[in-house]
């Protein structure tokens, strides 16, 4: 519909940007006698628009232009029967652009990004708007400066195309926000797992499928940062990713301060704290009384001061006084004095053979050590493509551990990657062994040690050897999650779906014409275009009358009933509204 040179109204279209459930995005010039502007143009399709709502739109994103981090609007009209949405254009592209590329930014750079996404937020939650889609598909970048972009406009238009809303932006949703309920801490929530992704290269809850990725948000502890992570960052990242909203940050700027405070840090890296623990002083030191036994002394690694500056020195001990976060750390150089190093008597032969032992065990710890951080950094390993486009796979370090030489690639799972070469997948692990032969159409990642794979238009699960568990009979099927997974013979709507577990016995007999996962031993299930609920046992417990099904959590499921949202409890019990504003 849309291609290049198509003039709308005074914009002319230069190349597609991108395309999603609101329609395309196209880098357009305005054009005059004097001066020739690019822009950013927004292009919804026609049977998605909605007058209205984008007027609406419109006008919020108008109230929420005027700060340096947010993307101004600058024209929204209807050109030759053709709705758009102007915005300035961001050379630098997304944020998203750029982790493609760089897998993640160096720390520094990390926390300098998130201010500037803090502070726009707090210009934005100023104005009494929330952005509800913090993601790095909308934060483009103008130089290295962040810029708020989309403010909802996607959900200015009437789409069914739901995927393409949900999938993409899933990741960043807070707990609260799967019961629709969105306030100041739901942003604060997603700037918290946008910090995680950039520090990590990857993010904090790295489930694919959507109902395995909720219910890990809801329920699991995000995955570990990095040992490299310093832990005022890991404290803050934990604080904005906290289940609870009360117990996150209060406000935008209360996390952006607390940021700014590590960031001083980092701007002045020569300030390392560490901790040890002091034992019994040897003969050689003879500066004042000995320390305690178990005496904790903060040393602090230091840039060499100006000569005026320096500390004065007390015996042979050196003491400065620093307070980077308001309070004294001590930094303590202890030195022999000479006479004592005379006085000293030599090492008895036993207390030499205690020191070699000592040296080799702390020796071998060490190696362990590194040898735990060389596993734990095989499994981190991130795609990435040559100049060919061919891809590959790095370690953290940016090591080449995999080369470029496959058409296509996944991230790892369970320990294994999907892999395409001339047309066909299969599947390679930390080391890049083909375990699994290209032989297959089509695929899906490695769940509980099952993997989907398509042979002629057909789905079934391989292992990890590349033994075919569960043959290829399925033309639906879901990831195993928890020993189960969904499949259907026929298609949805069929009345051939069912569950299985990882033998290909079916759990739940394929008679339905749509099933979700059990949650809390509960499984929404569809007849006749109407949802109930069924136990284990493929019992009906709550009657088909429903428009809609979901997945229980904490008791209760959101469903929809005769155009109303409302959750009921395990017996079918209404408990209350849902309100899609979260009002």
């Amino acid at each position: 519909m849309f291609r290049e040179g198509l003039q709308i109204g005074v914009y002319t279209l230069i190349g597609k940007l991108g395309k999603g459930g609101f329609g395309e995005v196209w880098l357009a010039e305005k054009r005059s006698p004097f001066v020739t502007k690019k822009v950013a143009v927004k292009l919804p399709l026609d049977e998605q628009v909605n007058f209205e709502a984008i007027r609406q739109e419109a006008t919020l994103w108008e109230q929420a232009s005027g700060h340096p981090n947010v993307l101004p609007i600058i024209d929204a009209d209807v050109y030759d029967g053709q709705v758009v949405i102007v915005s300035e254009y961001a050379e630098g592209g997304s944020l998203s652009d750029r982790l493609r590329r760089e897998g993640r930014l160096p720390v520094k750079e990390a926390v300098e990004m998130t201010l500037g996404i803090l502070s726009g937020l707090e210009f934005l939650h100023s104005r009494r708007i929330i952005h509800r889609d913090i993601k790095p598909q909308n934060i483009l970048l103008q130089g290295n400066t962040p810029r708020l972009a989309d403010f909802g406009i996607s959900r200015a238009m009437q789409t069914t195309v739901v995927s393409s809303t949900i999938i993409g932006t899933d990741a960043y949703m807070s707990p609260e926000s799967f019961d629709g309920k969105r306030t100041v801490q739901t942003d604060i929530w997603a700037v918290g797992v946008v910090l995680y992704q950039l520090l990590m290269g990857r993010l904090p809850f790295p489930q694919e499928h959507p109902s395995e990725r909720m219910f890990a948000v809801l329920t699991k502890d995000f995955e570990p940062l990095g040992d490299e992570i310093p832990e005022a960052l890991r404290r803050i990242v934990a604080r904005a990713l906290a289940k609870l909203p009360e117990n996150r940050y209060a406000t935008t700027s209360e996390m952006r301060d607390e940021l700014s405070r590590a960031h001083v840090s980092l701007a002045h890296p020569t300030l390392v704290k560490t901790e040890v623990l002091r034992f019994p002083a040897g003969p050689t030191i003879s500066a004042g009384p000995p320390p305690a036994e178990t005496e904790k002394v903060t040393f602090v690694k230091s840039a060499p001061a100006p000569p005026e500056t320096l500390p004065a020195a007390v015996s042979n001990s050196i003491v400065t006084q620093i307070a980077p976060e308001k309070e004294a750390v001590r930094e303590i150089h202890d030195f022999p004095a000479a006479a004592d190093e005379k006085k000293t008597a030599p090492v008895e032969t036993k207390e030499r053979s205690s020191l070699y032992v000592m040296g080799i065990t702390g020796a071998l710890a060490i190696a362990l050590i590194l040898f735990a951080m060389y596993a734990s950094n095989r499994k981190q390993l991130e795609r990435f493509t040559d100049d060919a486009g061919k891809y590959g796979f790095k370690d953290s370090f940016g090591r080449v551990v995999i080369p470029p030489k496959y058409d296509d690639a996944d991230t790892f799972s369970d320990d294994m990657a999907a892999v395409k070469l001339n047309g066909k997948w299969g599947f390679i692990n930390l080391s890049g062994e083909l375990v699994i032969p290209l032989k297959f159409d089509n695929k899906f990642h490695f769940s509980e040690n099952l993997a989907a794979v398509q042979l002629n238009g057909k789905w079934g699960f391989v292992d990890k050897k590349g033994d075919m568990k569960i043959p290829c009979r399925f033309s639906d099927f879901g990831y195993f999650l928890r020993g189960q997974a969904v499949v259907c013979l026929n298609g949805k709507g069929t009345g051939s779906c069912g569950i299985i577990d990882n033998t290909g016995k079916e759990m739940i007999p394929l008679e339905y014409d749509n099933i979700y996962e059990f949650w809390e031993d509960l499984a929404a299930v569809q007849k006749n275009r109407k949802w109930g609920f069924i136990d284990k046992n493929n019992v009906l417990v709550i009657p088909y009358k429903y428009d809609t099904g979901g997945f229980f959590v904490n008791g209760y499921a959101n469903v929809e009933l005769a155009g109303r949202k409302i959750r009921i409890d395990k017996k079918g019990n209404e408990a209350g509204a849902v309100n899609a504003n979260g009002n």
